[in-house]
């Protein structure tokens, strides 16, 4: 619950809690939004992977059951595919209301073995000679050296301090995105991590060069599993590869403490398939009861939907465009080089 203590104004807690308060035996942490009052996971901002929490498969019924009572329209974002949720919702609201499902952006995973303790050998020859050359670049400004911290708390601000300027280092600070400049998600990760720290799951991780942090991450090991929250390294350094070293790192320990897989979380993008091609595949899951309100937030909702699939068609043609672009000129370069050399 640490994103309840850093609301925005426009989002109203709505908690459903079934059993006792200081035990109970499911709850589904969410928020009230918009003008028709939708239904949407609290921290929703923060585009991870979630899902309801329940003791047993009759307590979770339970909860879809309760959910399904409100009346209001339901927006549950990146649901992981195959969660018994997507069951029970169905069963809730059947007969009461329309839900929709559409795919989610995947979360990339790898699957560790004792191999991976070792990571360097899990990559072709030409790989792991650029982790070599990206390593002698570092090490061309000073001594190099990695961190993984159990912080505690007397250490949490100082060291978070240094993964936000690491952050706002690259292009999150450019697109306004950068954790020291969001005062809710970064005052969620500092009441997070605190939380953390109390229960000792907890991990940031740095490489250093010259004792100057270079990249960092924000992480947590729970269940068997390393939790990647978030990532940051200063683009002043690109040539050296820092995100990419420390990445190397981390699975390295990951795997060295037995661990059974390193969790990406975020999205599945161009640069992570380096390091895996395995996913954990998501859905959307919306509800609309037979209500008026939740009739104008499917509206609402399929418009935006609409709107998404458009700009995403208009960015491939222009992508499109751009690399026609790119190649005619190539060619006409080309054509200019053999007619000068004739």
């Amino acid at each position: 619950m640490s994103y309840a203590k850093s609301l925005p104004p426009r989002e109203r807690l709505h908690v459903v809690v079934l059993g006792p308060e200081h035990d109970p035996i499911a709850i589904a942490p969410l928020v009230r939004r918009g003008p028709v009052g939708q239904l949407e996971w609290l921290g929703s901002r923060l585009g991870e992977p979630m899902d309801l929490r329940a003791t047993d498969p009759e307590a979770l019924g339970l909860l879809t059951d309760a959910l399904a009572r409100t009346g209001a329209p339901l927006a549950l974002h990146r649901v992981p595919e195959g969660s018994p949720t997507i069951d029970e919702l169905r069963r809730s609201y059947h007969g009461k209301g329309l839900l929709t499902m559409r795919q989610a952006p995947s979360a990339p995973v790898v699957p560790l073995d004792a191999e991976w303790a070792e990571p360097e050998k899990k990559f072709n020859s030409g790989r792991r000679s650029d982790f070599r050359r990206s390593l002698r670049r570092a090490g061309e400004h000073g001594e190099v050296t990695f961190e993984v911290l159990t912080p505690s708390l007397e250490q949490l601000d100082a060291l978070l301090d240094e993964v936000f300027e690491v952050e706002a280092a690259g292009w999150k600070s450019a697109k306004g995105t950068a954790l020291r400049l969001d005062p809710v998600v970064g005052q969620f990760f500092r009441t997070y991590c605190a939380e953390s720290v109390r229960d000792g799951s907890l991990r940031l991780c740095f490489m250093r060069i010259g004792g100057r942090a270079v990249a960092t991450q924000l992480a947590v090991e729970e269940r068997d599993r390393f939790w990647l929250l978030k990532i940051g390294y200063d683009e002043s350094l690109a040539r050296s590869s820092p995100g990419t070293l420390l990445m190397l790192h981390t699975i390295g320990y990951a795997a060295g403490r037995g661990m059974a897989a390193y969790e990406f979380l975020g999205s599945a993008e161009s640069w992570t398939t380096m390091w895996t091609n395995q996913t954990r595949e998501t859905v959307h899951v919306e509800a609309y009861p037979v209500r008026p309100r939740a009739g104008v937030a499917l509206a609402v909702n399929s418009a935006e939907v609409a709107l998404h699939r458009v700009a995403k068609q208009v960015k491939a043609r222009q992508a499109k465009a751009r690399e026609a672009r790119e190649a005619r000129e190539n060619m006409a370069k080309q054509a200019a080089a053999k007619r000068d050399g004739q």
